[in-house]
């Protein structure tokens, strides 16, 4: 009886993990670069690295420190 309630926590666990994963499989290259106000440091850019098959939405938001 324990191995099967255990054999089945494990199973849920793995089938949630597994559903995480894709949301994870992305990465952002470099992860932060300081800009300058004018001139060759004003214009950066980034690079979206998707690991899997299926297609990410990305979110950009832009603060200015004071």
């Amino acid at each position: 009886m324990k191995r099967s309630i255990s054999r089945f926590f494990t199973a849920a666990i793995f089938l949630l993990i597994s559903t995480i994963s894709p949301a994870l499989a992305f990465k952002l290259d470099p992860i932060s670069r300081v800009f300058e106000p004018a001139g060759a440091g004003a214009t950066q850019s980034y690079q979206i690295i998707n690991d899997t098959s299926e297609q990410i939405a990305v979110e950009l938001s832009m603060v200015e420190r004071k």
